[in-house]
């Protein structure tokens, strides 16, 4: 269930031409087919699941104002378009929906949402992912990295700078 496609140290020069999902001196590739095989328990599956989010979460605010990301609405399209992006993941490592909730939760932690907040935004998360709003958010971070570790669209995370500026006239 791992992601397949762990290959040996590389150098700098060809790690700048690689899709922008390693960590440390790994590259990690999730297969064209998208099927993981099963080799790694929950635990590890979680894991890569959290460290692949949180690098998306990153790659993903590089072009982002923060004082508009700090209004409202698109604060909560961002947390949404990440917990889409974590979702796609665990379904990815074939993880049931109380690790997809472990997952989300750190995820969130990680964005820099408070722990108490985090918490009351994954009980409301059901009624969210149902609005068209939260529907689309979950939909757009799912399939941004999708397509940045399929190695399909390396600027899939600066996705979530376009939805900020359309998100920053929305009323919640």
């Amino acid at each position: 269930r791992m992601a397949v496609g762990i290959y040996p140290r590389v150098t700098f020069e060809q790690k700048s031409r690689m899709s922008p999902f390693m960590y440390g001196e790994e590259f990690v590739k999730i297969p064209e087919n998208n099927e993981p095989q099963v080799t790694a328990g929950i635990e590890e599956r979680k894991e890569a699941a959290v460290k692949q989010t949180c690098l998306f979460i990153d790659a993903s605010l590089l072009a982002i104002n923060t004082e508009t990301l700090n209004q409202e609405p698109p604060k909560v399209g961002a947390c949404l378009f990440f917990v889409g992006a974590a979702d796609s993941l665990t379904q990815h490592y074939k993880l049931d929906d109380t690790e997809f909730f472990e997952v989300a939760f750190r995820v969130l932690r990680y964005f820099g949402v408070s722990e108490q907040n985090a918490g009351l935004f994954l009980k409301g998360f059901s009624v969210m992912a149902q609005e068209p709003f939260g529907r689309e958010a979950l939909i757009e971070g799912g399939n941004a990295i999708k397509h940045w570790l399929s190695g399909k669209d390396p600027n899939a995370p600066l996705r979530l700078f376009d939805l900020v500026k359309k998100w920053k006239d929305v009323r919640l």
